[in-house]
């Protein structure tokens, strides 16, 4: 039987132990995000404006009044329409984080990402043929002395990359990576002394690297020098339905994720976490606040909450 002097020794080392261990020093984290700040409404038949791009009335067999075959028209003339439906939510949200947990006059200092896909069926109209419309008054718009037909392109994985993976994404793919960096306070910990369940509050920077979304800006900067010169009906066909030449659309999308967007975070969370036992489960939830837009020219995202949750090598 062990002597009251050798029984409290093996208490106080116990108790430090317990207590070492119920504040970790370090921690790694997995999770899987629910980020609510991602929306984009539907736009229908959005006009661009492909100032570079000439039309040729060459092909026609008959003009309106005022023009004939040497007339040459922009694309203000003869409108080229952008459809974005049916955001979606693909799932795929995962990321992790790393934490410092004893650090003087704060209680850790915690660096967090996610990685997000969604998509949408993204899709170009553009004119196929045109025909005068011989009831038409002129009124000095070329749409209203004409009848233009128009045909549809798909921005899609599933038409242009149909063997290409990307996280399983079948339409126009958007993709986010975003990252937090947190100042934490403790409000509750629970027992006092083991800790085993944590309150924390706490405030920081975020940024988020996004793919660009379909507009005549990202299609003008994907197609570049393509959409320069003149084109009569038949060229615009070659161009548009052209699989070659809409994919580069579409890499334009996918290679450009790396243009920052600056906003903020406040962040509340919990920690489950037992003595001697190395894993802790853990829920955070953040209000991020954005500074500016995630894409320039269409209105996608927003502030909002992001929820993470996930566990933890807490060491």
């Amino acid at each position: 039987m062990l002597k009251p002097r050798y029984l409290l020794w093996v208490s106080m080392v116990l108790f430090a132990g317990l207590t070492f261990k119920a504040s970790a020093i370090i921690g790694i984290g997995a999770h899987y995000g629910i980020d609510l700040t991602m929306k984009m409404n539907d736009k229908l038949m959005e006009q661009t404006s492909f100032d570079n791009l000439k039309f040729s009335l060459s092909d026609l067999t008959a003009w309106p009044t005022g023009y004939d075959s040497t007339s040459v028209l922009s694309g203000k003339d003869i409108p080229i329409y952008i459809n974005r439906t049916g955001w979606k939510n693909t799932g795929i949200n995962f990321g992790g984080k790393i934490y410092v947990d004893v650090l003087p006059f704060v209680d850790a200092l915690e660096i967090s990402t996610n990685f997000g896909v969604w998509q949408y069926n993204g899709s170009v109209i553009y004119p196929k043929n045109i025909s005068v419309n011989s009831a038409a008054v002129n009124n000095g718009r070329f749409t209203d002395l004409v009848n233009i037909d128009y045909d549809t392109i798909s921005i899609s994985m599933k038409k242009l990359y149909p063997n290409r993976f990307f996280w399983g994404v079948d339409q126009t793919p958007y993709a986010k990576l975003h990252f937090d960096a947190t100042i934490r306070k403790y409000l509750l910990q629970v027992p006092p002394v083991v800790k085993i369940l944590k309150f924390y509050g706490g405030a920081g920077m975020s940024i988020d690297f996004a793919t660009p979304v379909l507009s005549s800006n990202l299609i003008q900067d994907a197609l570049g020098s393509t959409l320069n010169g003149s084109y009569n009906m038949a060229d615009m066909g070659q161009v548009f339905d052209n699989t070659v030449i809409m994919k580069k659309i579409l890499d334009k999308i996918i290679d450009n994720l790396m243009t920052p967007h600056y906003g903020c975070h406040i962040a509340l969370g919990t920690m489950v976490k037992f003595p001697m036992i190395p894993v802790g489960f853990y829920i955070d939830g953040k209000y991020i606040i954005r500074f500016d837009k995630l894409d320039k020219y269409v209105d996608v995202g927003g502030d909002g909450f992001l929820v993470n949750i996930g566990a933890a090598l807490a060491f």
